[in-house]
C-alpha cells in the first residue's frame, strides 16, 4: 500500500479550565485532572471510526463518505500525534482490533438484488497492508448494514447482525482465514441501532443494543450452552446499550425508561459481571456515557457524554471500577455540527494512560481529543 503523511490535521495543546469549557469553581474531584491536546481534521479527510493496537491509534475515514469511496486508515503516533494515511481496498462499517491487526467490516450488494454480502478485512500494522478475506461471513438485506456490531475477543472475530429472514445471528469469525467457526442463532432481539457483543475467557456476552429488551445472553465458553441474565429490574422497560469486556469482567451500559403518562425519562447505571456471571459492581443510576468503555492501566475506566443538543461541550467521565461511580473529569468541545451519534460506531480508544476521543461531522469540523489521565 502507499503511504503518505497526513496533511489534513492540525495539533493544539489546550490549557485546564476554562480553555475546555469548564465554568468557573468547577471541582473535578481527588483524582488527578487529564491533560488535553485535540487535532482539527481540516482537509479532504473524513474520519469515522477508531481503535488502537500496536500501540498506535488507527482512524478509519474517508476522503468521499458521501459515496463510499476513497476510503483510508490513518496510524496516529500516541505521543506527537503525527499521523499517516494508508488506502483501503474496501470502504468499511465497522472496525475492531486484536493480536495487534485492524479487522473492518466490509460489504457488497449482490448485482441486481438488495441481498449484502459480508467479509473481513484486514490491516496488518507490521506490512503496512491490508487484505479482504474470500470467505461471506454473514448475509442480510439492505438497511440492516446499521444493525452490525464487530468485536474482537477470545482469540476470535464476533460479529453480530440480521441474518438473512430477519433473524438475529452472531458468528464467529477465524482471524488469519475469514471463515466462520460457529453460528449462534439464540442471541437477543436487536433493538434501532447496533447491538453488543465481547468475549473473554469465560465465554460470549451478548446484548440487543438501544431500544432492545434488557436480557443478557451468556454463552458459556467450550460449551455453548447458554445463560440469560437479567440486568433492569423494578418494572420498568430497559436496554442493554453497550458490553465492555475488561480483565475478569464483562461492564454493561444499562438503560431504564419510564416517567409519568405522557413524558420520558431515561436513567443509566453501570453494572459489572465477573466470570461466573454474578453481579460485582452495580452503581447508581447516573451517566455512564454512550460506548462501551476504555480501561487505562491503572484500572479506571472512561467514556464520553454527549450533550442534549448539537454543538455542545461533551462531557469525559473517569469511572472508578470498584464502585462504578463516574465524575466529569473534562468538558471536550466539538464543532457546532456534531450530534449525539453513537450509532456511528466506535468513537473511544485507550493506549497506556491516554484515553482518544473522536467526535466526527459529515464534513469539515471533526475532532480528535487525547486526555492524558
Amino acid at each position: 500500500m502507499g503511504r503518505a503523511a497526513a496533511k489534513s490535521v492540525a495539533v493544539t495543546v489546550l490549557a485546564l479550565g476554562a480553555a475546555i469549557g469548564l465554568p468557573a469553581g468547577t471541582s473535578l474531584g481527588a483524582s488527578r485532572t487529564p491533560g488535553l491536546r485535540v487535532v482539527h481534521f481540516s482537509g479532504s479527510f473524513v474520519p469515522q471510526q477508531i481503535t488502537a493496537t500496536a500501540g498506535s491509534l488507527w482512524i478509519l475515514g474517508s476522503t468521499s463518505p458521501s459515496t463510499f469511496t476513497a476510503c483510508a486508515i490513518e496510524r496516529f503516533d500516541p505521543s506527537t500525534l503525527e499521523a499517516q494515511a494508508y488506502a483501503l481496498p474496501q470502504c468499511a462499517t465497522g472496525i475492531t482490533s486484536g493480536n495487534g491487526r485492524v479487522y473492518l467490516l466490509v460489504n457488497q450488494v449482490q448485482p441486481n438484488t438488495n441481498t449484502r454480502d459480508y467479509r473481513i478485512e484486514v490491516f496488518d500494522p507490521t506490512t503496512l497492508s491490508a487484505q479482504v478475506l474470500p470467505p461471506v461471513v454473514l448475509q442480510n438485506i439492505g438497511s440492516a448494514v446499521a444493525h452490525t456490531d464487530l468485536s474482537f475477543g477470545d482469540g476470535s472475530l464476533w460479529l453480530y447482525g440480521y441474518a438473512l429472514g430477519g433473524k438475529n445471528e452472531v458468528v464467529q469469525i477465524a482471524l488469519d482465514s475469514g471463515d466462520v467457526e460457529n453460528t449462534l442463532g439464540n442471541a437477543p432481539e436487536i433493538g434501532g441501532v447496533y447491538p453488543a457483543v465481547v468475549g473473554n475467557s469465560a465465554g460470549e456476552w451478548l446484548g440487543g443494543g438501544p431500544g432492545a429488551p434488557a436480557g443478557l445472553e451468556w454463552v458459556h465458553a467450550g460449551t455453548g450452552t447458554a445463560t440469560n441474565i437479567t440486568l433492569v429490574t423494578g418494572g420498568r422497560s430497559g436496554s442493554i446499550l453497550w458490553l465492555s469486556a475488561t480483565t475478569g469482567r464483562v461492564w454493561a451500559g444499562l438503560a431504564r425508561y419510564g416517567g409519568a403518562p405522557g413524558t420520558t425519562m431515561v436513567t443509566t447505571r453501570l453494572v459489572a459481571l465477573d466470570e461466573q456471571g454474578h453481579v460485582a459492581v452495580r452503581s447508581p443510576w447516573e451517566n455512564v456515557g454512550l460506548y462501551p468503555v476504555v480501561a487505562t492501566p491503572d484500572g479506571h475506566l472512561w467514556d464520553v457524554e454527549y450533550p442534549a443538543r448539537c454543538g455542545g461541550f461533551e462531557t469525559l467521565l473517569e469511572i472508578d471500577p470498584s464502585t462504578g461511580v463516574s465524575r466529569a473529569a473534562a468538558r471536550l468541545a466539538s464543532s457546532p455540527a456534531a450530534c449525539n451519534d453513537e450509532e456511528a460506531g466506535s468513537e473511544l480508544a485507550a493506549i497506556g494512560r491516554a484515553v482518544f476521543v473522536l467526535f466526527p461531522t459529515a464534513g469539515a469540523g471533526s475532532v480528535l481529543y487525547r486526555a492524558t489521565t
